[in-house]
């Protein structure tokens, strides 16, 4: 009997948790941090933030690599990826989604433009 609750606990953790993942604040969030860490050119946190952000959350946020390059003075480098992100959003917003969702947030879009 007790064994159920935790286990249905867990579950309800994980979902609970997938939903905070998807809140547009959780988004802010790594936005502002990430931006934080560009300013101060720590290259490395913001691999850390990716990883624990593909890892732990199974979420592949590209930008947030290309965040990383930008810190790490490749400029060159940060540039090309931030046009092939925006070339790539703007596609899919003229070409309907199978799943009905952007690849990349309003949020994002307004951090790289």
């Amino acid at each position: 009997m007790h064994v159920c609750s935790l286990v249905q606990a867990e579950v309800n953790l994980f979902e609970l948790t997938i939903l905070i993942i998807k809140a547009p604040e959780f988004e802010f969030v790594i936005i502002a941090f990430v931006q934080s860490l560009i300013k101060l050119h720590n290259s490395v946190a913001i691999h850390g933030i990716y990883a624990w952000l593909k890892n732990i959350h199974q979420l592949d946020w590209s930008w947030v690599q290309v965040c990383e390059h930008e810190a790490a003075g490749n400029i060159e480098q940060a540039a090309y990826e931030y046009k092939l992100l925006l070339n790539e959003h703007f596609k899919s917003l003229s070409i309907v989604n199978e799943t009905g969702e952007d690849s990349i947030s309003v949020g994002v879009v307004k951090f790289l433009t």
